[in-house]
């Protein structure tokens, strides 16, 4: 047994890619800036001079047309992996991806099947700004059909649901007050790097949330 090893997420899915295009010659990738750059946050470095510009193509800035491409070389047998720069941009792909991906292995009655990921990177925290700090992933869990793997709770709305979700599930009799969520404020994320960590939640601010929850113990009488 090898001992773990602590990687990026870029470097895992690095490496998955790598994996997964020696396996299977099916496996191609699409994306802005993927081949020659690597990708934005280096997740497709090295697979050009690897795999060449048949497999790692890069598109032009048309998300649409990216997931499109994906879609169709997905139903004539191939196995696309689109990336996305920004998860923000799935809001330009919704047909191609619901309506299509997820729809065609159902309404061909399981005659074809659509091997096709999409992906994109979630950059709150970073300045990006408005357009590019949201985490929309939440959308395609409600979408039959597509399977959304993220590593945080997209079924649930969010990191925090869960987290609280499962505790009252699980360990509700040892709670001793109600749990208190600490998020980021409901409001775009600006491109002003204070304005940014004044919508981020902080270290005082899981403070305060923590102070809350005394504070409640305290006022119901209850002994933690």
């Amino acid at each position: 047994m090898t001992d773990p090893r602590e990687i990026t997420m870029s470097e895992a899915l690095n490496e998955a890619l790598h994996e997964e295009m020696d396996r299977d010659a099916g496996v191609l990738v699409i994306g802005e800036d993927i081949a020659q750059m690597g990708g934005l946050f280096q997740v497709t470095k090295g697979l050009l001079d690897r795999f060449g510009p048949q497999r790692v193509i890069d598109a032009p800035i048309s998300e649409a047309a990216q997931a499109g491409a994906g879609v169709g070389a997905a139903l004539v047998g191939c196995r696309p992996v689109v990336e996305l720069q920004i998860a923000d941009f799935v809001s330009l792909v919704m047909d191609q991806v619901v309506n299509h991906a997820g729809k065609w292995r159902y309404m061909s009655g399981g005659r074809v099947t659509v091997p096709f990921v999409l992906r994109g990177a979630v950059s709150s925290g970073i300045g990006m700004a408005a357009q590019h700090s949201q985490t929309l992933e939440s959308w395609f869990v409600h979408a039959p059909g597509l399977v959304v793997v993220m590593p945080e709770a997209a079924r649930a709305e969010s990191f925090a649901s869960e987290v609280v979700a499962r505790v009252c599930d699980e360990a509700f009799g040892a709670l001793r007050a109600a749990p208190v969520r600490v998020t980021a404020r409901d409001t775009p994320i600006p491109y002003s790097a204070p304005l940014e960590r004044a919508v981020m939640p902080q270290v005082d601010d899981v403070v305060a949330g923590v102070n809350a929850a005394l504070e409640r113990v305290a006022v119901e009488g209850v002994s933690a």
